[in-house]
């Protein structure tokens, strides 16, 4: 029996009506005919490289070699080799139960060239009967429509064929800010807790939590009195590295009232004390609130530290009407509708906060400066008797 001609075996040849005919086989039938793809050139040279041109891509994962490849397998690919090594540990871990628990069981028995917008809808109407949120079926599709575009740019598909399905729509995820009788309880609840001025310094100038990981003694000018918000500290693969905020806005500096820069002192001076503790297993990252090492603190630890703070507070953990829970970043809502509560106007809390926009008017020909600023947060300890807490 003859051995049939591997994919990727192309030849250039000339052609009566002149020029010259390049072609490559790009695989093989069910009943094991070649399938091959063909272009016309006007020189062999033409033709060479256009060979070339496509081993390069069948090699890569392109073409049409991969018509008979699944959703599932391309999935696979997809995570290995486009996000694992690209994004965070994080990121990964998220896209990957998404493919693995939803899109997968789904979508993956179809190939990959054969997915159609209709397929896709199915899919999310079928999640959605099922019982998952809205949030969630959108999810899927924004995995899968990130997916399908690294194809298409890679030119395994001619189109998303997931960009083409409606998202649905969603109510956004409400924050649930503190009362000013919460605030005040959250306040006293701190005290004693490790990262007590970590709590502080986040619900006194509303920052992420992202935000407070990346913070570095470097950032915190004790003579100005400002704190620079610029790094947040990212995780990838063990490997920790210090990266630039999202967005412009995102990178701000704000005043630090006397009673923030007090809580910090304090907290210099305990975190010198776990330096000598911890010896030569100290990592110096500047960083302002470490572990008892040196290195970035888990996000885990936090939330731990969080949840009890708010069972000693007696500070609602749980909303009965929707079941959801309190979050660290409802910190910063509770700085934004205190500071609201106060009068503040909406411009100066956009600057604290680092909002990206109010409304294009007030972007472009309203700007917030430094004092404006520091007397806002001045009110806001006042507000919260800060004087208290930083003792």
């Amino acid at each position: 029996m003859a051995r049939r001609r591997s994919p990727g075996y192309g030849s250039v040849y000339p052609v009566k009506s002149g020029g010259w005919v390049a072609a490559i086989t790009t695989g093989h039938t069910l009943d094991g005919k070649q399938k091959r793809k063909t272009h016309r050139v006007r020189t062999k040279t033409e033709g060479l490289r256009w060979l070339a041109q496509e081993k390069v891509r069948m090699d890569a994962g392109g073409g049409t070699t991969q018509e008979s490849i699944t959703v599932r397998s391309y999935l696979d690919q997809w995570l290995e080799s486009d996000i694992r090594p690209r994004r965070s540990d994080s990121t990964y871990e998220t896209y990957r139960r998404f493919v693995v628990n939803h899109l997968q069981p789904g979508l993956g028995h179809h190939r990959l060239t054969k997915l159609s917008p209709r397929h896709v809808r199915d899919f999310l109407n079928a999640k959605l009967a099922s019982g998952e949120t809205p949030h969630n079926v959108n999810y899927m599709r924004r995995v899968l429509t990130t997916a399908l575009g690294r194809a298409v740019r890679d030119e395994v598909v001619a189109r998303n064929v997931a960009s083409l399905a409606d998202t649905l729509p969603t109510d956004a995820f409400e924050g649930w800010p503190f009362t000013a009788d919460e605030a005040r309880r959250f306040l006293v609840a701190i005290k004693g807790e490790r990262l007590e001025t970590l709590f502080f310094t986040a619900i006194s100038l509303g920052l992420r939590l992202g935000e407070c990981q990346g913070l570095r003694w470097s950032d915190v000018d004790f003579g100005e009195g400002t704190i620079s918000i610029r790094f947040q500290v990212k995780n990838q693969h063990g490997i920790v590295t210090f990266g630039p905020l999202k967005t412009v806005s995102s990178r701000r500096m704000l005043p630090m009232p006397d009673w923030v820069a007090a809580s910090l002192a304090h907290h210099r001076r305990r975190m010198l004390e776990d330096r000598l503790l911890a010896g030569r297993r100290w990592v110096d990252l500047d960083l302002v609130f470490p572990s008892t090492i040196g290195t970035p603190f888990s996000e885990s630890t936090v939330y731990a530290a969080f949840a009890r703070i708010l069972e000693r507070g007696d500070i609602l953990a749980v909303r009965e009407r929707d079941q959801q829970p309190r979050r660290f970043h409802d910190l910063r809502h509770s700085t934004a509708t205190l500071l609201g509560t106060m009068r503040v106007p909406d411009k100066i809390v956009q600057a604290i906060l680092g909002h990206a926009t109010i409304a294009t008017t007030l972007d472009t020909y309203t700007h917030a400066d430094i004092g404006g600023m520091r007397a806002a947060l001045e009110q806001f300890g006042t507000f919260t008797e800060a004087d208290k807490w930083s003792s």
